[in-house]
C-alpha cells in the first residue's frame, strides 16, 4: 500500500503542477484578449477623434468655397465695372485728342493775328 500511495502521492503532485501551468497559460488568452480589447479601444478612440478633424476640415473647407464664390462675384463685378470705366477713359481720350487738336489749330490761328497785329502795329504812325 506503500507503493500505492507513493504513486497516489507523485500523481496528485503531477496533477497540482498540470492544474498550476494550465492556470498560467489558461490566464494567457485572457491577457491577451484584455490587451486587444484595450488597443481596439485605442483605435476606436483615435478614429473618432481623427473623423471630428475631418468633419472640421470639411466645415472649414466648404466655408471657404463659400466664402470664395463670394470673392468670385464680387470679383466679376468689379471686372463689369473696370470695363465700364475703361469704355469712358476710353471716350475721354477721344475727346482730349479733339481738343488738343481744336487748341493746335487755335495755336496757329492766333500765331498769325499776333503776325498781322505787329505788321498792323508796324505800319502804325
Amino acid at each position: 500500500m506503500s507503493q500505492h500511495g507513493d504513486d497516489s502521492r507523485r500523481e496528485v503532485q503531477r496533477l497540482s503542477r498540470d492544474v498550476e501551468r494550465l492556470t498560467v497559460e489558461s490566464s494567457q488568452p485572457r491577457r491577451l484578449a484584455a490587451m486587444a480589447d484595450r488597443d481596439g479601444a485605442e483605435l476606436r478612440a483615435r478614429f473618432h477623434s481623427q473623423r471630428g478633424l475631418l468633419n472640421a476640415l470639411r466645415a472649414t473647407q466648404a466655408e471657404h468655397g463659400k466664402v470664395l464664390l463670394e470673392h468670385g462675384e464680387a470679383l466679376g463685378g468689379l471686372t463689369l465695372q473696370v470695363s465700364a470705366l475703361d469704355a469712358k477713359v476710353d471716350g475721354l481720350d477721344t475727346k482730349v485728342s479733339r481738343l488738343d487738336t481744336k487748341v493746335s489749330r487755335l495755336d496757329g490761328i492766333l500765331a498769325e493775328h499776333g503776325v498781322i497785329l505787329n505788321e498792323i502795329l508796324r505800319r502804325l504812325p
